[in-house]
């Protein structure tokens, strides 16, 4: 299995300009963060009115990068320290969400999005959570896998790479949360 591999570029189109960062495996983007001098714009934090934003298409940077040569591999330990910064100007937010959402707790939240990584679970203000994909699909009827419908589920774990709320048993519902 391949290692993820690193990318920047200077990012004219983003909301806040600057540089963005991605990390990518096999072409599926898992990360991004991207940063102007001052403020950051990431794939784990809700960005109104867009909720979670990560890229959707698969990518091949080896072939973008011929005819795009802003477009530049960097190291695990470049997109890391870039990544961690932006974690860290959230650390107080996040240390509230697990102060609010304690292990083994009950939750409910609509479903946002789905990531590489998992069903992600919008649980209100700053919270995100993410569930097991094959767990919600089998907890109902696949007409309900859809963002705004109900789930709830019991709070497993602490992501702290993604500042994301682990969630265990997620059973997904035929009501709509707007």
């Amino acid at each position: 299995m391949a290692e993820p591999r690193y990318f920047k570029y200077p990012n004219e189109y983003s909301r806040i300009g600057g540089v963005t960062y991605n990390e990518v495996h096999d072409g599926v983007h898992l990360r991004q963060v991207t940063f102007n001098g001052s403020e950051y714009l990431a794939s784990n934090v809700k960005q109104p009115p867009w909720d979670l934003v990560l890229p959707e298409k698969d990518t091949d940077y080896d072939e973008v990068m011929l005819d795009v040569p802003e477009i530049t591999e960097i190291t695990k330990q470049e997109f890391d320290d870039i990544w961690n910064a932006h974690l860290a100007t959230r650390q107080e937010i996040w240390n509230q969400v697990k102060q609010i959402y304690p292990i083994d707790i009950e939750v409910q939240g609509k479903i946002l999005i789905f990531f590489p990584q998992g069903v992600m679970v919008d649980l209100g203000d700053d919270a995100v959570g993410i569930a097991d994909y094959k767990a919600c699909r089998a907890s109902n009827e696949s007409e309900f896998m859809y963002p705004r419908h109900k789930i709830t589920a019991v709070v497993k774990d602490y992501d702290e790479t993604n500042q994301w709320i682990i969630l265990d048993s997620p059973q997904v519902h035929a009501e709509r949360i707007e």
